[in-house]
């Protein structure tokens, strides 16, 4: 390939995506369900800038939450097919995805997120992903709609930054799999196809602008489906942050914070910080700033004390070490070591 997928030519943005988004969840997680003014009353103008713990479910400090291990069981599913078959097609990812998901679930997690646990029996009551998907969107209709596909999404736009076609199917099927709503999932779809362009040079802003023309293009059906995905795309950034404020589970409104956060802030840092500081589903709000952030500004724009205390290290350095091996044989070293 003539630019040697350039999209993942620097480690440190791939290392910033994933690292970024564990750090945005854990930050995340202390404030989750907390209001924006909450927040303000208990932290003060300062906020919350460390990794404390607690939040509803008693996390400990550095501990991360159901969206990083779920986007950690999307890349590893991921590269179990792709090392299976280079040519696995979207579905045949989703059920590597959807065997890492189980096995994570069947582990007992803190904290499942209620649609994804519904399509996860499902799936083990029907025997296929399209049974299930069928079921949950029978049982729950307009409320499929929720951020659960968002929050893990992003690491596929690690595998395709060559191919957006590839990427926009697959960003697809694997977010259907569990959040059958064209709410749910065209806001996944966009998170990769904006986070392809950051990682191929382009700084948030003009990526965001291109992710919406890109979703008009490679899914068009998704994008008329789910216009309010892209209204909300595309205003992002212009309203302040008390219109922006106590962010529901939504999947639109969660990716709306998350570009605002992003798209008004300096470093990676400050995007994480003004995403989770709105309120409401802070956890997957910094989850999925984070990994935009992280790769926009790349591994280093990251403070080191958050990075350093994130508990589950061996598991993201094990995915991330296994992407890069897979990365150095499909692009050659030099093209994801400069």
């Amino acid at each position: 390939m003539r630019r040697k997928a350039r999209a993942i030519a620097r480690v440190a943005q791939a290392h910033g995506l994933i690292y970024g988004l564990a750090c945005g969840d854990a930050l995340g997680a202390t404030l989750e369900f907390m209001s924006r003014a909450e927040i303000l009353a208990r932290y003060g103008p300062l906020g919350h800038d460390q990794m404390t713990g607690g939040g509803p479910f008693g996390w400990l400090p550095g501990e991360t939450t159901d969206d990083t291990a779920q986007a950690l069981c999307v890349l590893e599913g991921a590269l179990d097919a792709l090392e299976r078959d280079p040519r696995a097609t979207p579905e045949a990812i989703r059920d590597a995805v959807g065997e890492r998901l189980l096995a994570w679930f069947h582990a007992g997690p803190k904290d499942v997120g209620a649609t994804t646990a519904l399509a996860l029996a499902e799936r083990e009551r029907l025997g296929s992903w399209d049974a299930a998907s069928r079921a949950v969107a029978r049982r729950l209709g307009e409320r499929a709609a929720g951020n659960g596909a968002l929050m893990r999404a992003a690491p596929l736009s690690l595998l395709w930054p060559d191919d957006p076609v590839r990427l926009a199917e697959t960003s697809r099927a694997v977010a259907w799999m569990t959040h059958p709503h064209p709410d749910a999932v065209a806001p996944a779809v966009f998170l990769n196809l904006m986070l392809r362009r950051i990682l191929l040079g382009e700084d948030a802003r003009a990526a965001k602008k291109g992710a919406v023309a890109d979703l008009a293009a490679l899914a068009p059906d998704l994008a008329e489906r789910s216009t309010v995905t892209v209204r909300r795309a595309l205003r992002a950034g212009r309203l302040s942050e008390e219109r922006m404020a106590d962010v529901p589970g939504w999947a639109p409104a969660t990716l709306e914070a998350a570009l605002w956060a992003v798209v008004g802030a300096r470093d990676a840092k400050e995007a994480v910080l003004r995403a989770i500081h709105l309120g409401g589903d802070a956890d997957t709000v910094g989850a999925v700033a984070g990994a935009l952030a992280g790769a926009a500004w790349g591994a280093g724009s990251l403070p080191g004390t958050w990075v350093g205390s994130i508990l589950a290290q061996d598991e993201l350095h094990h995915a991330f070490a296994r992407w890069q091996e897979w990365a150095a044989a499909r692009w050659g070293k030099e093209a994801i070591l400069s």
